[in-house]
């Protein structure tokens, strides 16, 4: 089942969130750097948390809670950095990105969540097993007027 984590703005695939600095989540149930897709070319719904982090570095890996901090090397295609935390079970998870071996300073326009004294990024998990409801397409006119595509996974 595919699960939308709230941060800051939806990316194009329904089950990708990101916030300003071009960093995405999503779920996915596959091991590669692609999203699979269904026939209709929806996303296919998994439990398995992927993170997608845009950086020009080197090497770029993600630490939080729930991989106790360790550093875990994320793969790169095209300067769109990639990683599985596999299935977590819902709650907010702190971390940061390290990028060349120099933990972030977490950027302003961001979700936070405070681990100890140290502000960090949020990540959201929710139940996968539940329903989603993802904003595909959303604008506003001056008018106040407001238009929206949602689809429901």
């Amino acid at each position: 089942m595919l699960r939308t984590l709230p941060l800051v703005a939806l990316l194009a695939l329904s089950a990708c969130q990101k916030d300003s600095d071009d960093t995405e989540f999503t779920n996915t149930s596959t091991q590669n750097t692609t999203i699979p897709t269904t026939q209709d070319n929806s996303p296919i719904r998994s439990c398995e948390v992927w993170v997608q982090h845009t950086s020009s570095a080197a090497q770029v890996s993600i630490a939080g809670r729930f991989n106790n901090w360790e550093p875990q090397p994320m793969t790169s295609v095209d300067g769109v950095w990639r990683a599985s935390l596999g299935s977590l079970i819902p709650g907010i998870y702190a971390h940061k990105f390290v990028e060349d071996e120099v933990w972030e300073d977490v950027p302003p326009d961001v979700y936070t969540a405070w681990e100890g004294d140290n502000e960090n990024r949020a990540l959201k998990v929710t139940d996968c097993n539940l329903p989603n409801l993802v904003a595909l397409d959303a604008s506003a006119s001056a008018d106040g007027s407001v238009s929206a595509t949602f689809q429901f996974t």
